[in-house]
């Protein structure tokens, strides 16, 4: 993990010579990913989860990274650090190759109240027919 600062992206550059994968971290703009890109990064990493709680503009950076790199024709992968379970979904339809989060966001990703409040209704149902009776053992 190295940052996109000028000796990191040389540092970057002299590694995928020799064939050693490296990951930009903390690209936290389109031009940090760039650079890392060019440099040979296997991956970028913006922190999205922090960059977006003071430039709202943050959240259209992994599609922008995607476009360019496929544009550009790079193979770098981007990876998004991020706070929540939107920014991980916005990432994902953006194109990211991958995220990392806390325990607590990936608890929320599961956290559905639309289906839990569902889920409840149909075991109340099921309790009132069948009572507490297991549907698969009888």
């Amino acid at each position: 993990k190295i940052p996109p600062t000028v000796e990191g992206i040389r540092a970057v550059k002299e590694l995928s010579s020799q064939g050693i994968g490296t990951a930009v971290t903390g690209a936290n703009t389109l031009a940090g990913c760039l650079l890392g890109a060019r440099a040979g990064a296997a991956w970028v990493i913006p922190y999205l989860g922090y960059t977006d709680s003071y430039d709202p503009a943050a959240a259209d950076l992994p599609r922008q990274v995607k476009a360019m790199f496929g544009h550009c024709g790079y193979a770098t992968k981007l990876l998004l650090a991020v706070r929540t379970p939107r920014q991980a979904v916005d990432g994902a339809l953006s194109g990211a190759d991958a995220c990392t989060m806390s325990y607590d966001a990936l608890r929320e990703l599961y956290l559905d109240l639309t289906t839990e409040k569902r889920t409840a209704d149909f075991l109340s149902q099921w309790r009132k027919v069948f009572g507490d009776r297991n549907w698969l053992t009888g």
